[in-house]
């Protein structure tokens, strides 16, 4: 183990310095959970916000910088040409992780323990990781040939499961589930008996919306702008058709986890 460890930081990217001449761009985090929201400048005197600063040349991004509200910079990023090489480091400065993602998919990376004692790694796209977040929140990763998967969990608690395939994204909590389907440019929203959905057909290319072409959706209606009588028969219709998409996609599912040796039991879909 160690001398793997050795490998993996031997073949690391060698971070560069930030350029004087790169376009600064300042933020402001509110840390949600295991994501980060950006908060407006009237927020500056919170002392629990995280600031991010976003290095860009010629409308590329060039770096990124992240640091916690004690000033202690906790990740890095390089960007360049469609090849993005990140570093997550623990409040005590220790590496917790390295990835290296070409054209947003992750092809290289490793995870170790605050102990050393544990590595997780990713070679060539497939591969486990473990992300460490803040307050005992932690993320295991799971890349298959055919399919994504994602736990999030607080302790020994798993809070939410995360599985894509292809373009197409689930995501189940104890709250409800949620399901992105890319061709069609449909996104489910399930919480309890309420179902709802919204028909994605923009997207943001160069900093700018366009519309972008979807499938159509012959089983599906959608309405704009609808009298409330017409949104409630749009979700009784909805509701009608949504376990078809679910049954659909874990198909794919099981599919993808029968190549891997694996079923659907692995999955845990309970958190």
């Amino acid at each position: 183990m160690i001398a793997l460890l050795a490998l993996l930081l031997q073949s690391g990217h060698d971070f560069q310095p930030v350029d004087p001449s790169w376009r600064l761009l300042e933020n402001l985090l509110e840390r949600r959970s295991d994501s980060f929201v950006v908060v407006t400048p009237g927020d500056l005197r919170r002392r629990d916000c995280w600031r991010e600063k976003r290095y860009s040349q010629d409308g590329q991004e060039r770096k990124i910088l992240r640091y916690d509200p004690q000033g202690r910079l906790r990740m890095e990023a390089d960007l360049q040409e469609g090849e993005k090489f990140t570093r997550m480091l623990r409040d005590d400065g220790s590496l917790a992780s390295m990835q290296h993602a070409r054209n947003h998919r992750l092809v290289e990376a490793f995870s170790v323990s605050r102990d050393g004692r544990t590595v997780h790694y990713v070679q060539d796209g497939i591969g486990e990781l473990i992300v460490e977040g803040e307050e005992g929140t932690w993320n295991h990763l799971q890349l298959l040939p055919e399919i994504t998967i994602e736990k999030a969990y607080r302790g020994d608690q798993l809070g939410r499961i995360s599985i894509w395939i292809g373009a197409d994204h689930y995501v189940r909590t104890q709250d409800g589930e949620e399901h992105s389907l890319h061709a069609s440019g449909e996104h489910w929203m399930v919480r309890g008996s309420t179902v709802d959905l919204q028909i994605m057909d923009s997207e943001i290319v160069d900093g700018k919306v366009r519309r972008r072409e979807i499938e159509p959706n012959p089983d599906v209606r959608v309405g704009r702008g609808k009298r409330v009588r017409s949104q409630e028969i749009l979700r009784r219709e909805w509701a009608a058709v949504w376990p078809k998409r679910r049954a659909a996609f874990m198909g794919r599912v099981e599919e993808a986890l029968n190549l891997a040796g694996l079923d659907l039991s692995h999955l845990n879909l309970d958190p």
